[in-house]
Parts: structure tokens; sequence; C-alpha cells
């Protein structure tokens, strides 16, 4: 693995490699300046050939409800009624679950707590052994490491509840979490961790996680295709297992939006492991395994599902765990 002033070394050499292509001249300095920092340049607008095409359904459907009207004035009535209601619903779920998106708390029901920030890119899971604090030092100081060219604002602790209806009671944790800087197409990368305790034993997990921008789009064909999918998407909403967030959310499959949401995420596992490896050092323990795993959770490349990374015991057992495709995977 390149050391740092290897990779100081080589962003220097890409940087004169530019200097000297006559071609790069014209670009507008603002414009690479805002695309290398994650600037979000791409506006997503609503097509309005879908206003068309929506309008164009709607219009079919209001004359067999007009024809219905003949029939029965009440079964139009009721028609009308069943087309708006299931409109207003599919909306209230989105604008509900948007409003939620900024709090401090976020609920859920058994499954899925973390979705509101994305889809999982990769975790790492480290358990160690000590009596003092040390999960809590390693927190603040992976905090103070993920500096501004990363992340928007330090690590801010939130409470995740699950609202589980088979619990005596929701279950509250927290997690502490902050949004990296978007790329020019608006895909933001977040990283939350994780800590917990059990006696001498602590352990620290924290997640990469990858979220798109919105798309007023999807919002509409969401909205539009209401009479027909809500009936089928009320117990799953009900039940916790549903997120409306995900149906507008888009993630530009660009190539340099994949290139820049890869690099932020290394950028973010590199800076994390070695604030935690410098903490556990501090404290006297021994990191020689934990550096034996950075080849692999610095390095490992992820296509078309996600990665773990962990030690149950530090210097006992270790796995690497990656799912491809639909999620089969290897130990």
């Amino acid at each position: 693995m390149a050391s740092g002033q290897d990779m100081r070394n080589g962003a220097a050499t890409c940087d004169s490699l530019l200097a000297v292509q006559p071609d790069h001249d014209s670009i507008n300095p603002e414009m690479r300046i805002s695309a290398a920092s994650g600037g979000g340049m791409l506006a997503i607008r609503f097509k309005k050939r879908n206003a068309i095409i929506g309008g164009a359904i709607y219009l079919y459907i209001a004359f067999m409800i007009v024809g219905l009207a003949f029939l029965s004035g009440i079964g139009a009535i009721l028609a009308l009624a069943y087309i708006g209601g299931c409109m207003y619903a599919i909306h209230a779920m989105i604008e509900g679950a948007h409003a939620k998106e900024n709090s401090s708390t976020f609920e859920f029901k058994r499954y899925y707590g973390l979705d509101a920030f994305g889809v999982e890119w990769s975790s790492f899971f480290h358990v160690f052994k000590s009596k003092d604090l040390v999960s809590e030092a390693a927190i603040s100081r992976i905090g103070a490491s993920l500096n501004s060219d990363l992340v928007k604002h330090s690590l801010k602790k939130i409470d995740v509840v699950d609202k589980d209806s088979d619990l005596s009671q929701p279950e509250l944790r927290s997690f502490f979490c902050t949004d990296g800087i978007k790329t020019s197409r608006g895909a933001v990368v977040t990283f939350v961790m994780y800590s917990s305790r059990v006696g001498d034993v602590q352990g620290l997990r924290w997640w990469i996680m990858a979220r798109g921008v919105y798309d007023p789009n999807k919002k509409f064909w969401s909205i539009l295709y209401s009479p027909i999918t809500l009936p089928f998407l009320i117990v799953p909403y009900i039940t916790g297992k549903l997120k409306p967030l995900n149906w507008i959310r888009s993630t530009d499959l660009g190539f340099y939006n994949g290139l820049d949401m890869l690099s932020f995420s290394r950028k973010m596992q590199f800076v994390a492991f070695y604030a935690l490896v410098d903490t556990l050092e501090s404290y006297g323990l021994d990191v020689s395994d934990l550096k034996s795993q950075v080849g692999s959770v610095l390095n490992i490349n992820v296509s078309g599902g996600s990665a773990n990374f962990g030690n149950v015991v530090q210097g006992a057992f270790n796995k690497i765990g990656g799912g491809v495709g639909k999620g089969k995977g290897h130990e």
C-alpha cells in the first residue's frame, strides 16, 4: 500500500501532467475546483414529457369515469375519491419521510435501521479488550480526523429507535454520523459509527452509506401510479419495511460519479482506520493484527453488493465477507 507521501507525490504528478496539456487550459478553473471538491453541480429537472404522458393517462381515466357517471354517479364520485386519496397518501408518505431526514432521531421497525442514510457501501467492525474508555476516545479522534476536505460537519450524535410492536417498549441506541461532501452529481457518502461495551470488551463499528439525489421525476411517477400501487404498499409501510425516500432517490451511474463516491468512501475509511489505530496504540493495545487487515479494509473493490470487515476477538478470529449481485458471499 502506498504511503501518504507517495500519494501526495502522485497527486502532484497528476497536476503537473494536466498543466502541460493545452486542451485543459480552456476549462473554467471554477468548474474544475467545483467538480474536484464535490460542489454539487447537477440539478435534476422535472421532465415536461412526464407531465404530458401523465396527463394523457389521466385524461383517458377521466373519459372512463365520465362513462361511469352515465351509469352511476356514485361510482364516478367514488372513483375520483379513490384516485385523489391514493395520490395524497403517497405524497404524504414521501413528504413525511423527507421531513424526518434532518432530525436527530430516526425511527424504524425491526429492519433497516440505517436506511435513512442510503444503501450500505461497506462497513468495518473491531473488538478489543481494555478497562479504559478507549471507544469514546476513538470516536473523538476519528471525528477530529475527518476534516472539512471530506465532510461537511463534525460527527454528530443521533438516536435510532426501534419501534417494533413485538418489543415491550421502543429500543433506543445512539450513533454518530457525518455527511461527506456531495459529488458533482449530487450523491452523498455518509459515515456512521456505533460503539458498544460489555465489561472490559469494547466494540467499534462504522458504516459507509451512499445515497443519491432526489429525483422529481421519480416522485411524479410514484404519485401517478399510486391508485395501482398503494394497496400493495400499505402493509409494508405500516410494518416499517418500506422506505418512501428510496422511491425518489436517484444515484447517477456515470463514470465520474462512481469514481468520486469510491474516492470519498476510501478516504473516509483511510482516515477512520488510522485514527483508530493511533488511539489503540496510545492506550498500549496491540494493533499488529489490526494493521494486517489494512489492505483488505482499504483496497477491496465492491461491485453490486457490500463488504464487511472485522475481527470478533482481537488476535483470535478475523473474517472478511463480501456479497455481489444477489447477496451471495463467502467466508
